[in-house]
C-alpha cells in the first residue's frame, strides 16, 4: 500500500507500521520538477504489458520462501534503542526477502528450495531505509528538520526579542509559506521546537526546543556483514597440521 499526504506524520500507530518518505521542499526541487514537466516526451507510452505479465507469471512459479544466512549478524549489530524496532526490522527482513525473490533468477538455493540472500539483497534496502529507521527512532533527524532548527536558533541569537514567526521563518529558508509551516509542524510534534504564542489563532512565536540527537547508525555497514561473514567462514575451515591425511 502506498498513500499520500501533505500532512507531516500520520497517526503514531500507523508510523510504526510503514515507512514515512519525505520529500524535498526546496526551491531547487521545485525548478526542477518544473522543467521536467515542461520537457517534451516524444516516446509513446508503453502499451505492450505483455513483458510484465510474464514476470508475474513466472514469479508465482518459483519459490516464495527466502534464507538470511546473515539475519542473526544484522539483528546483533542493531541497537535496540526503541520499540518500534520490533517491527520495523521485521519490515527490514521482508525487504530483503523481497528483493531476493525478485532476483532469485541469480541467487543461490538451498537443499529445502529456499531462495538465498545476499549481502546484495540487504545492500540496496538499506540504502533505501538506513534514514528512515534512524528517523524513526529519533536517532536521527532529517536534513530539513536540522536546517529549520538552526534557522531558528540563527534568528533568535540575531534579535533575542524578536517574535519569530513561520513566515519571517520561511523568508530565512527561502522557501513558501506552507512548506516552512509543515516544517515546523513536524519540528513541533517531536518537540525541537516550541511555540511561546498560547492564543490560538495567532501567528507562532518559535524557539529552540529539546536538543536535536547526534545521528546515530542504526543499520550496520554492509563491510561489517562482509567482514564478520568472512571471518565465520574462516572458523569452520578445519585446520591441518603437516603430516595429516
Amino acid at each position: 500500500m502506498i498513500i499520500t499526504t501533505t500532512a507531516s506524520s500520520l497517526h503514531s500507530e500507523n508510523e510504526t507500521r510503514l515507512f514515512s518518505i519525505p520529500l524535498a521542499d526546496s526551491q531547487e526541487q521545485t525548478r526542477q520538477i518544473l522543467l521536467r514537466q515542461a520537457q517534451e516526451d516524444e516516446r509513446q507510452p508503453a502499451r505492450d504489458l505483455s513483458t510484465w505479465h510474464t514476470l508475474q507469471i513466472w514469479l508465482e512459479g518459483q519459490s516464495h520462501h527466502v534464507t538470511i544466512p546473515f539475519a542473526h549478524d544484522l539483528v546483533r549489530r542493531i541497537p535496540p534503542v526503541a520499540v518500534r524496532l520490533r517491527r520495523d526490522v521485521a519490515a527490514l527482513l521482508n525487504l530483503i526477502r523481497a528483493h531476493a525473490l525478485l532476483h532469485q533468477a541469480n541467487r543461490k538455493k538451498e537443499a529445502k528450495g529456499r531462495v538465498i540472500a545476499e549481502l546484495t539483497d540487504y545492500a540496496v534496502v538499506r540504502e533505501l531505509v538506513v534514514d528512515l529507521l534512524s528517523e524513526g527512532v529519533e536517532r536521527t533527524v532529517s536534513s530539513t528538520v536540522r536546517t529549520t532548527v538552526g534557522a531558528v536558533e540563527e534568528l533568535s541569537a540575531e534579535d533575542p526579542g524578536r517574535n519569530i514567526t513561520v513566515t519571517i521563518l520561511a523568508r530565512r529558508l527561502g522557501i513558501d509559506t506552507s512548506s516552512a509551516s509543515r516544517r515546523v509542524g513536524n519540528a513541533l510534534e517531536r518537540g525541537y521546537l516550541r511555540n511561546l504564542e498560547s492564543t490560538k489563532g495567532k501567528a507562532f512565536n518559535l524557539m529552540v526546543g529539546d536538543a536535536l540527537p547526534q545521528n546515530m547508525q542504526i543499520l550496520p555497514e554492509v563491510e561489517t556483514l562482509t567482514e564478520a561473514a568472512k571471518t565465520a567462514d574462516a572458523a569452520e575451515e578445519p585446520e591441518y597440521e603437516e603430516g595429516d591425511v
